[in-house]
């Protein structure tokens, strides 16, 4: 039987971001090849396994932009298993770097927000849910927005919100909102408060830019130093009553 650790439907799935698509890549071809092992408990099998989720990582690898991923040379090692732990060891720091660097590394798009910021904008969540609750509005429509509500949420809460994401989910809020003014009386007021949201999560943005340009601005130059002043050689002192070899010649005895 022809196993594959991934079907197509894997590769046009979510995330788009490349680096994070072959971390699911990666946690899905895993977890389908232990599965089959587990299942067959064959040793030929298992090694043609390894060889597939090997190759199936470095291709995907390279074709997402993902560096310092290669087959592992088998001449190195002392048999298949070793070169594939080696692998597996390797593939698994690249992993750990993506998903760390997604959600803490400062991306242009992104930005950390403060705690005080956080509490502000979910008390507003909470008055937007609140409108939308309370009005007339068809269940459909209503249960729509509750769900964009509950992305921009999802998204809050991440350790670093992504601009793209919250944008989208406030401006599909918003085109939601749209010709409901006769359902929803509070729709000047969810306007201006989605617009004080913004305002907040940008001057986070700006707060978050100034400090990095603080940081990673060069120490200013230090003075080169002084040059030391030289040391004159002292004159030689002479004790009292020593008047030296020549004063001696001079005596007129």
């Amino acid at each position: 039987m022809d196993y594959s650790l991934l079907d197509i439907e894997d590769y046009d799935g979510p995330p788009n971001e490349p680096h994070r698509k072959f971390a699911a890549l990666e946690q899905k071809a895993r977890r389908n090849m232990n599965e089959i092992m587990e299942n067959t408990q064959s040793g030929d099998l298992s090694t043609e396994l390894r060889s597939q989720y090997m190759m199936l990582m470095t291709s995907a690898a390279r074709a997402l932009g993902v560096p310092g991923l290669e087959l592992p040379d088998e001449s190195e090692y002392r048999n298949e298993w070793e070169a594939y732990q080696a692998f597996s060891i390797r593939i698994r720091g690249l992993v750990a770097e993506i998903m760390l660097n997604d959600t803490l590394v400062a991306k242009p798009h992104s930005v950390r927000l403060s705690t005080s910021t956080k509490s502000k904008i979910e008390s507003q969540i909470i008055v937007l849910r609140g409108m939308i609750e309370d009005s007339d509005m068809e269940p459909k429509r209503r249960k729509r927005l509750i769900e964009q509500l509950d992305d921009f949420s999802a998204e809050l809460n991440r350790p670093r919100l992504n601009y793209a994401v919250a944008m989208s989910a406030m401006a599909l809020f918003l085109s939601g909102i749209q010709g409901t003014t006769s359902t929803l009386a509070d729709a000047p007021n969810a306007y201006q408060t989605v617009g004080t949201i913004l305002k907040w999560i940008g001057a986070d943005k700006e707060a978050e830019e100034r400090e990095r340009e603080r940081l990673t601005a060069p120490a200013p130059a230090l003075p080169a130093p002084k040059p030391k002043p030289k040391l004159q050689p002292k004159a030689p002192q002479q004790s009292p009553g020593d008047f030296g070899d020549d004063f001696d010649d001079d005596v007129p005895f």
